[in-house]
């Protein structure tokens, strides 16, 4: 990130943009990222919008090639591509460069500087995270059919209704859970994206509490366990059973669970898994179905599958990885991503996003 973009009085550059570009640019920013890092950046040079890496950014989370990383990437590109077309922009002058880091996807200038009854952001900004608890309910057969039915490029969804299905899946997500409580560098990361006051969560990113649906204490036991050597002498006495306990139950209770599945860990499929995530959370949401996001199981995979796992996690998530082809009968894919979803009548607070200079970057406007 450029040393223009941090600066706090620089005013909002929004204010200075074609109509289509701001509509663009609050559009793709409201795209979900693993625990609010929000790692893309945009930048208009007067001529085309590019979306690209914020590398500063995404090295201070989980690593600009993180599977994580690279979903939100492909979330923000699907929302900037939707409100393209909605702003009625012609495919032609959308460029994918393929995954480039400096360039996901290029929107070339239009005829004019209107947005025709697109200049409403409400659809994107409508999507949230729901992690309070959900019904039991079945969803609609017809909607679960849709959603099997979704593809894009190599990535495609698989829906998981049968109680017998989400208990197993639960019982993947405690598993996963506990390696990841047991973690040192994930405990780490964890806890820096924590945002444990409202001062903290008006910075705009990270994960603010309130928006965990934490029940009584829970901020007290958050503060408890973010010294990982606290955490190490509570997991000794079996802390991260319980809190992977928690963690399931959560899960098997819901009206289905889909799996976001893809071929591999690398750009062009995490890419496209990203889409397919947020076209599919963007249907959910807008039909009154909570989502609730959970990438526990595939990090954990992804850590074995690129030897980051610590010796004592290795024959587990082994293990794990056995059971997971056993449920999501994958073949020659893999979970890049699960979703908890179902219906609830809580409102929950909204995650909230960095400010805009954060996030954009304008050679037109930074001269």
């Amino acid at each position: 990130m450029s040393e223009t973009q941090h600066r706090p009085d620089r005013a909002d550059p929004r204010e200075a943009l074609p109509t289509w570009v701001s509509y663009l640019v609050a559009a793709g920013s409201s795209a979900p990222s693993a625990d609010n890092g929000q790692p893309w950046n945009f930048s208009w040079d007067g001529t085309a919008l590019t979306l690209a890496l914020d590398a500063a950014r995404a090295q201070a989370g989980l690593g600009a090639d993180h599977p994580a990383v690279l979903l939100a990437m492909g979330a923000c590109l699907e929302n900037l591509v939707q409100a393209a077309t909605r702003a009625g922009l012609p495919p032609a002058q959308m460029q994918f460069p393929g995954g480039d880091h400096d360039a996901f996807l290029r929107i070339s200038a239009a005829g004019g500087e209107s947005v025709p009854d697109a200049a409403d952001t409400s659809y994107f900004t409508a999507r949230h995270t729901s992690r309070v608890p959900f019904s039991r309910d079945p969803l609609p057969s017809t909607l679960l059919d849709e959603l099997q039915e979704s593809r894009e490029g190599k990535a495609q969804v698989r829906v998981f209704s049968a109680p017998a299905q989400i208990a197993c899946i639960a019982g993947l997500i405690e598993a996963a859970s506990q390696a990841r409580f047991q973690n040192a560098e994930i405990h780490r990361w964890l806890v820096a994206s924590l945002r444990l006051s409202e001062s903290q969560a008006a910075q705009g990113d990270g994960l603010d509490v309130a928006t965990l649906g934490l029940p009584p204490g829970g901020r007290l036991l958050m503060r408890l366990i973010a010294d990982w050597r606290r955490m190490s002498v509570l997991n000794k006495l079996g802390a991260y059973k319980l809190l992977a306990k928690v963690e399931a139950l959560s899960v098997a209770h819901c009206g289905a669970v889909l799996a976001v599945m893809a071929p591999t860990w690398g750009t062009p499929d995490m890419l496209s898994a990203g889409r397919l995530l947020e076209r599919i959370w963007l249907l959910l949401n807008h039909q009154g179905i909570a989502v609730h996001p959970y990438f526990v199981l595939s990090d954990q995979l992804y850590r074995r599958d690129t030897g980051r796992l610590p010796p004592a996690h290795v024959a587990p998530v082994n293990a794990l990885a056995g059971s997971s082809r056993t449920v999501f009968r994958d073949g020659d894919l893999q979970p890049a991503v699960l979703l908890r979803v179902g219906r609830t009548a809580a409102q929950v607070p909204r995650s909230r996003r960095l400010p805009i200079a954060q996030v954009f970057a304008s050679s037109v406007l930074c001269k």
